[in-house]
Order: C-alpha cells, then structure tokens, then sequence
C-alpha cells in the first residue's frame, strides 16, 4: 500500500497499487507455473522440476534454465510473497514503460539475476545449490520502482511508519548484500543474495540505458556516443493500451502516455 500527501499538506490520499494487464497476466503465470510444478512433484515427475531449475554448473547448454527458474518456486509462501511484490510495484512502473517493455524489463532482471548466480557459483569452490523463485526479477520491479517514483511514500508490514520508495529499494539491497558477505554468498540460509543483487543490477542498467535490446554494444554507444539532435521515437504497439507515441524533441509536439 502506498500513500501520497496532498497539495499544501492538505491531508494523505491512501491507495492500493493498480492491477495492470501485464502484471495480471505475470501473476496468472506464476500461479499457474506453481500448480503444475506442484503436480509433477506429487505424481513422481520432480526430475523435469529439477531441469527447469538454476544449476550454475549445467546452465550451459540448458540455457532455459536462465529463465524457467523464476517460475519455479520453494513453496506457497515464497510465491505469495513474490506475487506481492510484484502487485505492489508492478503496476505503476508497467504504466510508465508500457506492458511490452515491462515483460522485456522483467525478463532483463530474471535473466540478470540468474548470470550473477551463475558466475558466482562458478568461482566460488564447491558445490553451489540450484535456485528457483522470480525473487530477482521482483527486486528489480522495486528499483525501477524506486527510480521512477522516489518518493513515493510506502507502507511496509509490520513497520508502523511509511518509508520512501528509494529508500524501500536501498533496505532491500542492504540486506541482501548483508546476506551475502554474512553467509555463503551464492546461497546464504536458503536466500539467493547473489540472484537478487544480479536482478536489481541489471535493471539500473537496463533503465540507465547501458542494455538495450539491440545488445550491450548498442546499449554504450547510447550511453556514451555522440549525441544528435531529432527525435527520438518512443513508440508502443497500438495494442499495447499503454503504449507511447512519437516525442518529437526539435518541435512543439509533445504527446506522452495514453
């Protein structure tokens, strides 16, 4: 739940986050992933489960396992509180870049998380465990969150005051930081720290502008090429009900979101 002041300290407007489509149809899919997972546990088919999750040392070639392992997850509480997360910060962020452009954003953090685990789990001697959950994917939700709306005020269960959104974001990654340099850094007491670090990292990235779709090369001659002046086309698909249409930056036409 999240609250904003009014004008001139007229008073708190309290309002739940806004069901959106993409994060309606990402909850459906997660809820409807963790009944089949469910269901091949129970009827003896775990092993395809097991292939489907994050195992650094047999990612590659299984490189599915980069994205299914977010589908997967360690029970009904951890994917309620995922579901949660995505809910309460999914929405607004989903109205700002668009429902196609938040599932790239999304796919941007799970995949990012997994990499960090992967390389992780790599260097580090010993075994290193597999890892299900779209905990990392959720995190970088948060922080796309937290740089669109800074300060935005949030209320979090049980702290009795409403924190902001940046400093929600900078909690979240303390502890898992913490969590990491505390306990075993690819999988400290059954937490992924190193996944959940990798997904916010790789959405600052995403939404500075260093990974775009066009690669990471594309993404640094953006960041770091010559500038001209034009326009720049931010442009949704018309089926996309919070699709963008053309900022034109040299002329007086000025039309944002729908």
């Amino acid at each position: 739940m999240s609250f904003q002041r009014g004008p001139y300290g007229g008073g708190v407007n309290i309002a739940f986050p806004p069901v959106t489509p993409m994060v309606r149809q990402l909850l459906w899919a997660l809820g409807i992933a963790f009944a089949i997972q469910v269901l091949l546990e129970e009827t003896g088919f775990g092993a395809i489960v097991a292939w489907l999750a994050l195992r650094p040392a047999y990612v590659f070639p299984f490189v599915w396992q980069l994205v299914t392992y977010a589908l997967l997850h360690g029970g009904l509480t951890h994917l309620l509180f995922n579901m949660l997360g995505l809910w309460m910060f999914g929405g607004d962020v989903e109205r700002l870049l668009g429902s196609r452009a938040f599932l790239r954003y999304c796919l941007v953090c799970v995949v990012g998380g997994a990499l960090a685990h992967v390389v992780l789990g790599l260097l580090v001697q010993g075994p290193s465990p597999a890892v299900i959950g779209a905990s990392g994917g959720v995190l970088g939700v948060v922080l796309a969150f937290a740089l669109l709306f800074p300060h935005r005020q949030i209320f979090l269960f049980p702290l009795p005051v409403p924190l902001r959104a940046r400093t929600v974001a900078i909690l979240f990654a303390a502890i898992d930081l913490y969590g990491a340099i505390r306990a075993n850094p690819i999988q400290g007491g059954g937490i992924a720290h190193s996944a959940h670090l990798g997904g916010m990292l790789a959405g600052y990235l995403y939404l500075k502008g260093f990974i775009r779709p066009g690669g990471w090369l594309s993404g640094f001659k953006r960041r770091f090429g010559s500038r001209r002046d034009g326009f720049r086309v931010i442009d949704g698909d018309r089926r996309d009900i919070f699709h963008r249409t053309r900022h034109f930056a040299s002329g007086s036409e000025t039309v944002l979101t729908r």
